[in-house]
């Protein structure tokens, strides 16, 4: 019967084996810690970018519908201001003693007027002509 060495290791790994799995943890290690360190400061990163943008789109859009009213504030101030409109207000007044034909000229002029100024806009698509009197 042949004689069994009882000091040699059961499982033989060749030294280069070894040396090849220390030195993937040992680069393995370090790497984890970087990628996990670098993953929370680009997500911190680009929240705060995010959350720049759309404070910048925000500013962005207050300042285009503010822009968007103040041009209607002055289409309507035009609008107000026009002879054709005052006439058609002063001829649906009773103080003043308009005769029907120049009621009716006055309507047919404010709302010429109208027309021709709507069809310079694709917004307006109804116009209400109140007085102080409601």
């Amino acid at each position: 019967m042949p004689k069994v060495n009882r000091d040699l290791p059961t499982r033989f790994v060749p030294l280069s084996r070894q040396l090849l799995a220390w030195f993937v943890v040992l680069a393995l290690v370090p790497m984890i810690i970087v990628a996990v360190f670098s993953y929370a400061h680009m997500s911190r990163g680009l929240v705060n970018v995010a959350i720049e943008e759309l404070l910048s789109s925000a500013h962005y859009q207050n300042l285009f519908i503010d822009n968007w009213f103040d041009y209607r504030k002055m289409d309507i101030e035009r609008l107000s201001e026009s002879k054709q409109i005052l006439r058609l207000l002063q001829a649906n007044d009773d103080r003043y003693n308009f005769m029907p034909d120049e009621a009716f000229e006055a309507r047919r002029a404010a709302r010429q007027f109208i027309d021709n100024v709507s069809t310079g806009y694709d917004y307006i698509e109804d116009v209400y002509i109140v007085d102080r009197g409601g």
